[in-house]
């Protein structure tokens, strides 16, 4: 039973940031959940747990999917527990409100929040829905950031399901049969 155990705990933390594994996974687009799973704007945020990292997804009211590190950057409340509302997520904390793409829009209680929100960052990632199933890109470098913030990027659908005629063991096995 010891080494059941130790072998999931290993297999769990194979995918954490710095690990080899964890280090690949993060160079391409990681399949996160179904969108279903978000179903309404403005509904439930929910905790989830990918490549070994706590983060917390939303749809805001415009039907955008947000995913970013669970914890407030304020005072580390979960944000599992926040208010989706007006295009944003609310920390239910003392209130810090933050977009899908993990920009701190308000921050009451400070001296200038409008200058103290855009000194504040928070880790994010950038999502993918399609073919009701949504994706994230874990790996964030400034050329990528440039990329998604002038929306230039797009996926190629993979076709319909069941696209292919050959039977899944010839392709595994490199048969050229028809």
């Amino acid at each position: 039973m010891t080494s059941f155990l130790v072998i999931e705990l290993e297999s769990t933390q194979a995918t954490r940031p710095g690990t080899v594994l964890g280090d690949t996974l993060r160079r391409y687009w990681v399949p996160a959940f179904r969108s279903g799973l978000l179903p309404e704007p403005d509904g439930e945020a929910k905790a989830v747990v990918l490549l070994g990292e706590r983060l917390v997804a939303f749809r805001n009211t415009s039907g955008r999917v947000g995913l970013m590190d669970e914890f407030c950057p304020h005072r580390r409340a979960s944000l599992a527990y926040g208010r989706v509302e007006n295009d944003s997520i609310y920390c239910i904390y003392h209130a810090w409100r933050l977009d899908v793409d993990a920009r701190v829009l308000e921050c009451p209680g400070e001296r200038n929040p409008a200058l103290f929100a855009k000194r504040i960052k928070h880790k994010g990632y950038p999502t993918r829905e399609q073919d009701g199933a949504l994706s994230l890109y874990q790996l964030i470098s400034p050329l990528f950031a440039e990329l998604m913030s002038s929306q230039s990027m797009s996926i190629p659908s993979p076709g319909p399901v069941g696209a292919c005629t050959k039977p899944w063991a010839s392709i595994l096995m490199g048969s050229a049969s028809p």
